[in-house]
């Protein structure tokens, strides 16, 4: 089978099975009409009808083995988050999802003892973040080291977070310390694959 030189450099020669001699002969042979190679569109379709088992078997060498079905398609998803705590207490509240979850931005308002919502959060801090056992902090959780809740503002910008993915049935659990009584409304967003 004889290949034009734009398929050879679009494929690759070693993919379409041409020795090194093969690929110097096609390229001395096709240049034309000023050192351009004209495009021969049976060629082309001669080509790719002859590509699906090279490259099948160049993709097979390369890719490893994959149990099962693979997952195919990512969701965008929200996980409600809530937890009520009074002054000086740091109750935990946790998610437990059925899928693989990638944890991407935390939203948070703070519903106050007086029914009044507050976003940003006044009142809270985020002591612990951990999925599984797995601490999501580079520190020990504990007040002294917390993240105020008012950073996970539903109108702040590029406050992301990077934890860990949660595989099925792994608990994402956050540790909310109060300065004062009230309810954190959470919104957990993030990415499955199903």
């Amino acid at each position: 089978m004889r290949y034009s030189p734009e398929a050879i450099e679009v494929f690759g020669a070693e993919a379409l099975g041409i020795s090194p001699a093969e690929y110097q002969e096609i390229v001395g042979l096709d240049r034309t009409r000023g050192g351009q190679s004209q495009v021969d569109l049976v060629g082309a379709a001669q080509v790719l009808s002859h590509l699906s088992g090279p490259l099948e078997a160049r993709a097979a060498r390369m890719a490893p083995a994959v149990r099962g079905v693979p997952l195919t398609r990512m969701n965008e998803v929200q996980v409600p988050i809530v937890v009520f705590g009074t002054t000086g207490q740091t109750p935990s509240a946790t998610i437990q999802l059925q899928q693989l979850f990638r944890p991407e931005k935390l939203i948070v308002t703070e519903q106050t003892n007086a029914n009044s919502f507050n976003n940003p959060a006044q009142g809270q801090i985020l002591t612990g973040a951990f999925v599984g056992a797995q601490n999501m902090f580079p520190t020990a959780p504990g007040v002294g080291s917390g993240i105020h809740m008012g950073t996970f503002s539903s109108n702040s910008l590029g406050n992301g977070i990077c934890w860990a993915t949660a595989r099925p049935a792994i608990t994402i659990t956050l540790q909310v310390n109060y300065l004062q009584t009230g309810t954190m409304w959470g919104c957990m967003l993030g990415r499955t694959l199903s």
